[in-house]
């Protein structure tokens, strides 16, 4: 007889068990549903290219209405400030961190639309409140009698009262992102650790989704840059000059290299009067599209102001006025223009702010630098700028040199930190003085990479060579 009773109970508890287990792989067979849907609904969007504003509202949208939950929200990350602020709320998200004073307000409608504004609004320092300390301590909240609860700040109007509560922690790659919270069910029941844990499953899938989204926001933006930087480059290499001018006892040359895809530096040769050509080198502050936009501005006035001004001085105090109208504060133009005579031989050159000039005299087989005053354009309206401006002319003969460069001429490094220098400059254009104009240029820019033995360019190096034969 107590065999029997024994048996009995073995087999009560066996299939109590095997009851359990069946339900428990129910349990699971419904969330791998839930959440292969949610993958479904929320993968088209990362086919498509949706912002990330609706992503979220995807995300939360699609979660709220499997956990039957009245509203849903996610609070995003700042790491570099460290709080939360909301990334998208939909339905009537309970305003639970603070007092706020509603009950004046008439309507239910403009009641829902200052909760949301107010909400969209809100900073959570991270570790404050509990949504803060949610995503500080990488924990799951679950509050199912929410009303009792001593951390939440209940509204004063019923149908805001927060019943029921679940937050857990965006986590990818131990990476917090930020969380994801439910407040208060459809049909008046409360959260239950089944619905937790289908949460829990549900935040990780989003967390996924928002690092696939922002790496493919990254990605897309910089296609977009590159693809803008290209533009760029081709616009820049058509405002360089495309062919060397032909001159009645002048060899002329021109080189530029960037440091980047796009430079600051600027050189170029146009006809300023019959028989006479103007000649510029500039190197514009900073570098990239900022610079090259400077840059293609500078070359415009230029270009069409100088034509018939045979003064330089004249021409680059032109070129401050109406430069500095447009110029940012913090950007400036260092540029020697220099204005070639065919039949006098001669130059008559400015300096405004810009690197000595290297003068070599082939007759005496020496090399000096040129100094004429002047400071950099767009440093001051005018006044300041025409009255320091200094202008000077040479009488070139055959076998004579003069050099205009940028300062990451000078200033190309090597892998201990040292200068190439002014020395190296002048030694360069002094043994290259039976060479072409462009044979000076590209054997000075040969010397530099030999000297910086693969040294990554610092700065643009520019170099426009003149010479009298």
């Amino acid at each position: 007889m107590i065999g029997l009773i024994l048996l009995s109970l073995l087999c009560h508890r066996t299939w109590l068990s095997l009851s359990e287990l069946r339900k428990a792989h129910q349990l699971l067979s419904q969330e791998k549903e839930v959440v292969l849907h949610f993958i479904r609904e929320v993968g088209d969007a990362l086919t498509s290219p949706h912002e990330l504003d609706e992503l979220f509202r995807l995300i939360v949208t699609s979660s709220r209405r499997i956990l039957n939950a009245s509203s849903g929200a996610i609070f995003l990350l700042d790491e570099e400030h460290h709080y939360l602020s909301a990334g998208m709320v939909d339905g009537l998200f309970p305003p639970i961190f603070e007092a706020i004073p509603i009950e004046s307000l008439s309507k239910l409608a403009t009641k829902a639309k200052y909760i949301q504004d107010l909400i969209m609004r809100l900073k959570i320092p991270l570790g404050e409140g509990i949504f803060g300390r949610v995503a500080q301590e990488r924990a799951s909240l679950l509050i199912q009698d929410a009303v009792s609860d001593s951390r939440i700040t209940q509204p004063v109007i019923d149908f805001l009262k927060v019943k029921t509560l679940m937050a857990v922690p965006l986590i990818f790659k131990e990476e917090v992102m930020g969380i994801m919270a439910a407040a208060n069910k459809e049909d008046g029941k409360t959260f239950s650790q089944t619905d937790l844990s289908l949460w829990e499953a549900l935040a990780d899938q989003a967390a996924l989704s928002i690092h696939n989204a922002k790496l493919y926001r990254t990605i897309a933006e910089k296609e977009r840059l590159d693809k803008e930087l290209k533009t760029a480059m081709q616009v820049q290499r058509l405002l360089l000059p495309t062919g060397l001018p032909t001159l009645t006892g002048f060899d002329v040359g021109g080189l530029s290299r960037p440091a980047r895809e796009i430079g600051g530096d600027y050189y170029d040769f146009f006809p300023v009067g019959e028989g006479q050509y103007g000649i510029v080198i500039a190197d514009v502050s900073g570098k990239g599209i900022p610079a090259a936009l400077v840059m293609t501005m500078a070359r415009s006035i230029l270009r069409s102001s100088a034509p018939g001004k045979l003064s330089p001085r004249q021409v680059l105090s032109e070129l401050n006025r109406l430069l500095f109208v447009d110029i940012q504060q913090d950007m400036f133009i260092s540029l020697a223009y220099l204005i070639l005579d065919e039949k006098r031989k001669k130059l008559t050159l400015t300096r405004a702010g810009h690197e000595p000039l290297v003068f070599f005299e082939r007759k005496e087989s020496k090399v000096q630098y040129l100094r004429p005053q002047g400071i950099v354009l767009g440093m001051d309206a005018g006044p300041l700028f025409t009255s320091t401006l200094e202008e000077v002319s040479l009488i070139l003969e055959p076998g004579d040199i003069l050099a205009l460069y940028t300062d990451g001429i000078t200033e190309a490094q090597d892998a201990q930190g040292n200068e190439f220098g002014y020395e190296a400059l002048a030694e360069a254009v002094h043994s290259a003085f039976n060479l072409s104009a462009q044979d000076i240029a590209q054997n000075i820019l040969s010397r530099i990479s030999r000297f910086t033995g693969g040294i990554p360019q610092m700065d643009d190096m520019t170099l426009t060579i003149v010479k009298a034969v």
